[in-house]
């Protein structure tokens, strides 16, 4: 109990509001027991992302859990108390390489259908496609089925998850689908196999990241999906000439200014558009605030992070 309440503690918050989760196996139920009834407090026993496995099936259980739930990153780390049973590691182990092993399986699978999917699309049927949708009047008189589009980005963001958000809400706008692919909950970490059977299930039309290339996914997007890459940032996976040779004929991208991306990493004019960074209206009022509103907040010299508590 003592070491669980430690570990507990000890990552409760690591980066932003992402605590890991916490996998308890205990063969033995009878010290699960003794732990609950000696602690003053059980809330961390009972919090969302504590997960325990307990009895003489708590291995088989570990594994069918995470074999159940592929958005469930395999542990990075297995700590026990020294005069623990150390064959029980050596199982707790070999049970996160199988679910490794079975991650990678399902995304390459996943991808390989995606893949086959995508082949049966020529160029000049996405051209189709988006012209068509393009056209308000098409979509409002039925004549062409509205874009599925899917977006890429994290929960662990200080503005990335809130650019993909209000894009969203712009592409809803013109009748479009749109989809944010992100970390189901702070205690998660995206897997590949989570990514690509998500996006399988989806089968967008686009895929839209921001500051990441397809390059750097190989294995969760396939090759022949229209992409977009939203430049928000002066990034060194970005700012090289090695990203700009990266894209291909199905690859587009999207920078306050194209010139330096053009003229210094070989980015392809082609598939380049300027676009400066836009505020949803919706979402945030533009009008001046009252000074009767302002005056509180008057001061020389203001910081504010994210990284300690909110401010009432």
């Amino acid at each position: 109990g003592g070491l669980f309440c430690k570990a507990f503690d000890a990552t409760s918050r690591m980066f932003m509001t992402f605590a890991p989760p916490i996998y308890l196996i205990e063969p033995d139920p009878t010290a699960i027991g003794l732990c609950l009834f000696l602690a003053d407090d059980i809330d961390k026993w009972c919090h969302d992302r504590v997960s325990i496995f307990t009895g003489r099936d708590c291995l088989a259980q570990f594994e069918a859990y995470l074999r159940e739930h592929i958005e469930r990153a395999p542990p990075d780390y297995c700590l026990r108390l020294p005069y623990g049973e150390t064959h029980v590691t050596g199982e707790i182990v070999k049970v996160t390489q199988r679910i490794a092993r079975y991650h990678s399986e399902q995304a390459r699978a996943a991808l390989i259908r995606l893949r086959a999917h995508y082949d049966t699309i020529g160029l000049n049927d996405w051209a189709e496609l988006f012209s068509r949708a393009a056209d308000a009047n098409s979509i409002a008189t039925n004549k062409t089925r509205p874009l599925r589009i899917m977006g890429m980005t994290s929960r662990f963001t200080t503005v990335l998850q809130y650019s993909m958000r209000d894009l969203k809400a712009a592409v809803e706008n013109l009748g479009h689908e749109f989809h944010i692919l992100m970390e189901p909950s702070d205690h998660d970490r995206s897997t590949t196999a989570d990514l690509a059977t998500r996006i399988e299930a989806c089968k967008p039309d686009l895929l839209f990241l921001i500051d990441h290339h397809r390059r750097e996914s190989p294995h969760q997007i396939p090759p022949n999906v229209p992409f977009v890459c939203w430049i928000q940032d002066r990034l060194p996976n970005l700012m090289q000439i090695d990203a700009g040779k990266s894209i291909g004929s199905m690859d587009f991208y999207i920078a306050s200014a194209c010139a330096e991306l053009t003229e210094s990493y070989q980015y392809p004019r082609s598939q380049g558009m300027t676009w400066t960074l836009a505020t949803n209206d919706r979402e945030y009022d533009a009008s001046p605030l009252p000074e009767s509103e302002l005056a509180h907040y008057r001061c020389d010299f203001s910081y504010v992070s994210n990284q300690s508590r909110r401010p009432e």
